[in-house]
């Protein structure tokens, strides 16, 4: 006869072989506190602030790879007004699910892999620390740490709640773990489900070139850019709380006004950026340069970089299965693609030209096409010059009919 843990890894193995085939996808659902009574605010606080207890106690313990995920209570520092430190130590019971606990504790070990991980790999990394706040408690069992029901969620140890945005979660997904998010706007569920895939039609590809002047010019002539500057009402806000006593509810309340305006701003970064990158899905090769960013912003561009998207655009390019990069120092602006000689150009010059002959009215544009064809630039065998510049003179031919169309639509 099997045993419990023989038949739960047997799912397990099962559910992951079966899952390769499908599309995972996570969905957000935000609780409306509207709806919540006195004693479920009071839980779900006290979910969280358990979970911080639970999250340092583990991180305090001698060995926490055999840190008991049966404990009843944690030991917690407290703050001594005598010696103004948190050296005081005292034991409270934890009303956190079993579920819950193992939960924080596999999510810590994992941390501690990672971290080993990116040791290994030669990268600098510090260690976990005591934190003042968890803001993300691990739901890993549908049904039994939390349900989904039509305009409902059910989360252990705290009851039915209303969201919004379950409709998002079709009947036919098939629902894996789950994460409670607590943020200045309020409690989020983010739900991972697992959906049938659905494919795209794909065709041709394309060449990105990250700039300064357009964000982003694609090798198709297309220039996008975004500035989203810092709100006003945010750097008022800030200066509010900076004025408020340190410790007092005031100062609470007004960094609390501070975080709401940040996220918010930062959501609308996020959705462009979303909106972007789900725009280049439809192309079978998406070609980018690994570009010094932090570069860029620590010297004369701080400004300009700190409002734009071009970080998160990188790094959601960069998970697309589709997408190749161009090495960091590779001289796509100033290589000329005929004779493959160095052209030194200034910023302000915004064409390119070559003593060989070869001319293109926008370097921004020939910088993309210059990475998209970069392979085939290097490796002369791999392709002739005629073939070479015949990239060029298509995508000037297709500009050309852009911009007569410009003209003809222009009263």
């Amino acid at each position: 006869m099997k045993t419990k843990w023989q038949i739960a890894k047997e799912t397990r193995l099962n559910n992951k072989s079966r899952r390769k085939s499908l599309c995972c996808k996570i969905f957000e659902l935000k609780i409306d506190e509207s709806h919540l009574s006195k004693s479920q605010k009071e839980k779900i606080g006290r979910l969280f602030l358990e979970a911080k207890w639970l999250y340092n106690g583990i991180l305090g313990s001698e060995n926490i790879f055999q840190y008991p995920n049966k404990l009843k209570d944690v030991k917690v520092n407290v703050f001594n007004p005598e010696t103004q430190k948190c050296d005081l130590e005292e034991i409270r019971l934890l009303n956190l699910k079993s579920q819950i606990k193992q939960g924080i504790l596999k999510r810590t070990k994992q941390n501690i892999y990672n971290l080993a991980k990116a040791k290994a790999k030669g990268l600098k990394i510090g260690g976990l620390k005591f934190v003042k706040k968890v803001n993300s408690i691990p739901l890993n069992q549908y049904g039994k740490t939390y349900k989904i029901n039509k305009y409902e969620i059910y989360i252990v140890g705290v009851g039915w709640m209303k969201v919004r945005g379950s409709d998002q979660i079709k009947s036919e997904y098939e629902k894996a773990n789950a994460n409670l998010i607590k943020r200045a706007s309020g409690y989020f569920l983010q739900v991972t489900c697992f959906t049938p895939q659905v494919e795209l039609s794909k065709c041709g590809e394309i060449g990105l070139d990250f700039g300064i002047k357009d964000s982003i010019t694609l090798s198709d002539g297309r220039k996008f850019n975004w500035d989203f500057k810092i709100p006003k009402t945010l750097k008022h806000r800030q200066r509010k709380a900076s004025k408020k006593k340190k410790g007092s509810k005031n100062r609470i309340k007004a960094n609390l006004k501070v975080k709401k305006l940040y996220e918010k701003w930062t959501n609308k970064k996020n959705d462009a950026a979303n909106k972007f990158v789900h725009s280049l899905k439809r192309y079978k090769t998406v070609v980018i340069q690994d570009e010094n960013l932090k570069g860029w912003q620590s010297g004369l561009f701080g400004l300009k970089i700190h409002n734009g998207i071009l970080g998160r655009i990188k790094d959601r390019i960069k998970r697309l299965s589709t997408s190749k990069i161009v090495g960091r120092y590779e001289p796509t602006t100033i290589l000329c693609p005929k004779c493959l000689v160095k052209n030194r150009i200034s910023l302000s010059q915004r064409d390119y030209s070559c003593g060989c002959g070869f001319y293109h009215k926008d370097r921004d544009v020939k910088a993309a096409i210059t990475i998209l064809t970069y392979n085939r630039l290097t490796e002369r065998k791999l392709l002739p010059v005629e073939d070479l510049t015949a990239f060029y003179s298509v995508f000037d031919e297709i500009n050309k009919l852009n911009s007569v169309k410009q003209e003809a639509s222009t009263p």
